[in-house]
């Protein structure tokens, strides 16, 4: 998951534990002021935001080739998704070096793949 995505999902996270305890607190205030309102969340927003925070963070593993020698955010996720793989035991540090190279050239040989050591659509794919 890249790290926007992470914080969004952390929030939301957040939000949705917190959520009872704001509207039973809520509600406590209303009872003692004598207002009788219903409160509701709505369960398939709920969903909606759960669920596609997630998804989202895992289509952006497949959506560009990844060569040595290239550096960034894509490359860390391809690392991280090795590494949950078992195929990488090095940093994550976004930079495709030679040991990004061997792990994808493992996991690529492991998979029946071609062995190049380039992150391309059917690596990335048996990745996600």
């Amino acid at each position: 998951m890249n790290r926007e995505l992470r914080v969004v999902y952390n929030s939301v996270i957040t939000i949705v534990l917190l959520m009872p305890r704001a509207y039973n607190k809520r509600a406590s205030d209303d009872r003692k002021r004598g207002i009788a309102m219903k409160r509701r969340m709505s369960a398939f927003m709920l969903a909606v935001l759960l669920l596609f925070v997630p998804a989202q963070a895992e289509a952006a593993l497949g959506d560009d080739t990844l060569r040595p020698g290239d550096r960034g955010e894509d490359v860390e996720e391809l690392q991280e998704a090795l590494q949950q793989e078992g195929f990488h035991s090095g940093k994550t540090d976004g930079v495709y070096g030679s040991v990004t190279t061997s792990s994808v050239k493992a996991f690529q040989k492991y998979e029946g793949l071609t062995t190049d050591g380039i992150a391309g659509e059917a690596t990335l794919e048996r990745l996600s």
